[in-house]
């Protein structure tokens, strides 16, 4: 985690891809990359910051050496100083004017909450010099700290603990780990020291010892103590190992063990199993740096929240990738069929399992080579967990079935999607924001259909479509010519990939709402507008009745000759007639177009439109980006005498291009 301290930016990561070849001069060369980077930011924010901490991760696959510490977790331009308001171009058709409402680039950094209390230091000059720590990443160590106290009999949360521990432990860690597990209800037991994992013997040797009653009360603090016992009792150290905490109980104590949970340096994940865990596991995550996850009543959320526990190493091609991960609730001897894609770059080691609650079901799974795997060729687990599981080892193709997989091959990075929140916790009304990224190594995936699931404490589910439209996309210049050399887009094949986001925690929301009265519709960022001849034309995607979702009741369009009038008095401005408009569905590209007749034009006429958007409860939107409409007359061809000597023309033509990630 990067923090800002007395004007120092610490825990900053320098990551060395696995795939990068060895070579001592990269490091020496970062370092001296970071410390030049360090003293331009210094004075580029007027002594107010600069980089004080920073680890560079060393991959796996280098050589050891005695100053590689154990990691935890783990191109800049010359820049003299920022623009300011005295030097910021607010009419300058560029990305910074139109994301950030034309203000500069130091004033928004100083709006930001690192530069709120950062004030500049005058007894320095230069900053010092950044602190280098080399951490390489050593053999994983995984500990299980496992609830089962009586709570976790009811509602078969004991039997979904189980099954999804036995699947991390099949299929979700890396080959080679250590893994232990500690149980614990009011008071805890080591149940296995680290063992690594080399095969299915191995994880056997720790899915035989899943508790299998559920008593007692939670003592969270004498699970993690014995977690830390079983990493130092296996001749491991706490720093940089990791523990998975699952609990469903409450714990008035748990703060009892904060100070030596941050002196082992431990980074502990947290599964708060149903509505009643204690509410401090998002503090033990977010002091130590891990993933903290919620799941409610059915497996899948624990399963989801598992595979989502993978190594940092980097090395992503030796990681488990979830394609598929579905509930059903099935009657009688009803068959549900479904099928999963395996695109190219995944279909190795091909995995996946069926869970129940009652009785085994049927299972029928066929490939496209209509080979069929039936009940009897899935293996059940001895342990009476209601889990079997079916493994196709080699090169898979499509399955009619829910799977994980694995990278096809080392040199071919596979599709991954990740997704986070734009913050932990919020407060009614403060939106939270979903983020998703779908990649294929360091390049986005464009055009894919995102769907968020939002699950609440009572079992709730909501379902929000995730945006790759193409709103607010800038394109600063033409494109290039279309040479194959050139070519930097490649199409893909069907995929199907499911990750989990963590979980987040909203205070003060009412139970029930008409969010129509709380929440106006989002803010229009792609207005563009053009003369066509003696009119504007007007494009825009069409927000929401409440942010992005529905449909407004309508817009307030105005217009100026001076950008200023926009935006420092847009209720003054000129209304434009918009009688004719009728707002579309959010995500709808909407075009409208009027004749201007109050402004006089000319060559090199400019002209300002910005928008808002109205909903049912007559909330207003923010106000647009401004767009910027200009008339250019081209100069009509004069008639030039011929003459008897050749004159060659000669033209010069600069291309650009702009390369844009999309984010949903």
């Amino acid at each position: 985690m990067v923090n800002l301290n007395n004007n120092g930016y610490d825990g900053i990561v320098i990551a060395i891809n696995p795939s990068v070849p060895e070579d001592e001069k990269l490091i020496q060369n970062i370092k001296e990359m970071v410390t030049e980077a360090s003293a331009y930011l210094f004075h580029a924010t007027k002594r107010r910051v600069y980089f004080r901490n920073v680890h560079i991760l060393i991959p796996m696959t280098w050589k050891s050496k005695s100053d590689y510490l154990m990691p935890k977790q783990e191109s800049y331009d010359q820049v003299s100083e920022f623009c300011t308001a005295e030097t910021h171009n607010t009419e300058a058709p560029n990305l910074q004017n139109k994301m950030c409402n034309h203000r500069s680039t130091w004033d928004v950094i100083m709006k930001s909450d690192d530069f709120q209390n950062a004030h500049p230091m005058t007894e320095v000059n230069p900053p010092p010099h950044p602190t280098f720590s080399l951490l390489k990443s050593k053999q994983r160590v995984v500990c299980l700290v496992l609830d089962k106290s009586g709570s976790m009999d009811s509602e078969d949360r004991l039997f979904r603990m189980n099954q999804a521990a036995e699947l991390y432990l099949i299929q979700i860690i890396e080959k080679g780990s250590l893994v232990g597990m500690v149980t614990f209800d009011s008071s805890a037991i080591i149940q296995n020291y680290l063992t690594k994992i080399t095969d299915e013997n191995t994880y056997q040797i720790i899915t035989a010892n899943l508790p299998q009653v559920a008593n007692g009360g939670t003592s969270i603090c004498s699970g993690l103590k014995l977690g830390f016992q079983a990493i130092i009792q296996s001749n491991q150290s706490t720093s940089g190992s990791e523990i998975i905490l699952l609990t469903d109980g409450e714990d008035d104590k748990i703060s009892s063990c904060f100070a030596e949970v941050k002196q082992s340096e431990v980074i502990i994940h947290t599964i708060a199993l149903g509505p009643s865990a204690a509410k401090e596991l998002e503090t033990l995550s977010n002091m130590t740096g891990g993933h903290r996850f919620f799941a409610n009543k059915d497996i899948n959320g624990l399963t989801d929240a598992f595979s989502r526990i993978s190594s940092r190493s980097g090395s992503i091609t030796q990681q488990a990738i979830q394609l598929e991960s579905k509930a059903l609730s099935i009657t009688g001897r009803k068959w549900v069929n479904g099928t999963v894609p395996v695109d190219s770059t995944i279909g190795n080691d091909t995995f996946f399992v069926v869970t129940w609650t009652i009785q085994k079901p049927e299972i029928l799974l066929k490939d496209p080579k209509g080979k069929k795997y039936k009940t009897s060729d899935f293996k059940e687990d001895k342990l009476n967990i209601r889990s079997a599981r079916l493994r196709i080892p080699g090169i898979a193709e499509m399955l009619t079935v829910t799977m994980t997989s694995r990278a096809r091959s080392p040199t071919t990075p596979p599709v991954i999607a990740t997704a986070h929140m734009s913050q932990d916790t919020a407060h009614y009304p403060s939106p939270m924001i979903v983020y998703a990224q779908v990649s294929q190594g360091f390049l986005p995936v464009l055009g894919v259909n995102v769907t968020a699931v939002i699950e609440t404490e009572d079992g709730h589910q909501g379902i929000l479509e995730l945006w790759d439209n193409g709103a607010g996309k800038i394109i600063l210049n033409p494109p290039r010519s279309e040479l194959k050399d050139d070519m930097v887009e490649a199409e893909l094949e069907d995929f199907s990939r499911l990750t989990s986001g963590g979980s987040f925690t909203v205070s003060g929301a009412p139970p029930v709402t008409d969010h129509t009265h709380v929440f106006p519709p989002s803010k229009i960022t792609d207005l563009e507008a053009k003369f066509q001849d003696d009119h504007i034309q007007l494009s825009w995607t069409a927000p929401g009745n409440v942010l992005d979702e529905g449909k407004a009741k309508s817009y307030i369009i105005r217009i100026s000759k001076y950008l200023l009038d926009l935006q420092e008095n847009f209720d003054n401005a000129t209304l434009v007639n918009i009688s004719s408009l009728i707002p579309k569905e959010a995500g709808s590209i909407e075009n409208f177009e009027f004749k201007q007749e109050l402004f006089k034009i000319e060559n090199g006429t400019q002209l300002y439109i910005a928008i808002q958007a109205i909903n049912e409860a007559n909330l207003t939107s923010e106000i647009s980006n401004i767009a910027q409409a200009n008339k250019l007359i081209p100069p009509q061809e004069s008639s030039v005498p011929a003459l008897s000597t050749k004159i060659s023309a000669i033209s010069f033509a600069i291309w650009g291009f702009a390369v844009i990630l999309s984010i949903f």
